[in-house]
């Protein structure tokens, strides 16, 4: 019987895959790493406006005033009387609050009221890339998310 010639082979072999593998991630590592310190931005912006609202009920249940307190140095907040929760070393933090509210340069309160209203102010967090304010209304202690990249 003659001998038949040898077929080539079809498909890759595994170093060209690697190959192919390892351009993928070089170039989908910048987008990835952007998703990631978003999620991280937004994650805490919500994490913020839930405290916050937290406090605004405590102050309407129990009648009387309650304080969150954000240490933008330390990046933390807390409510008053309550455990102290830290943000991401990543996440650049700025406050805006009433005067009466500000204790020093870095620590400031938003005061909710036994009625459901507030001192007001803003609480922003950024990656550098995502911004996101938390604002909070001084009529009404409305508790509210705006995303910076959405608004423009």
């Amino acid at each position: 019987m003659p001998a038949m010639p040898a077929m080539p082979a079809k498909g890759f072999t595994l170093f060209e895959l690697l190959v192919l593998l390892a351009l993928i991630a070089a170039v989908s590592a910048p987008y990835l790493s952007k998703g990631l310190g978003r999620a991280e931005a937004k994650g805490s912006a919500q994490d913020v406006a839930a405290a916050l609202r937290r406090a605004r009920s405590k102050a309407v249940v129990r009648n009387a005033d309650v304080v969150l307190t954000v240490d933008v140095n330390q990046r933390s907040f807390r409510i008053a009387g309550a455990e102290t929760h830290d943000l991401p070393a990543a996440l650049k933090i700025e406050l805006f609050t009433a005067q009466t509210e500000q204790i020093s340069d870095d620590v400031g309160n938003i005061r909710f009221f036994s009625d459901g209203s507030s001192t007001g102010g803003e609480i922003v967090l950024g990656d550098g890339r995502s911004k996101f304010h938390v604002q909070v209304d001084w009529l009404t202690g409305r508790v509210s998310i705006l995303d910076a990249a959405a608004a423009q």
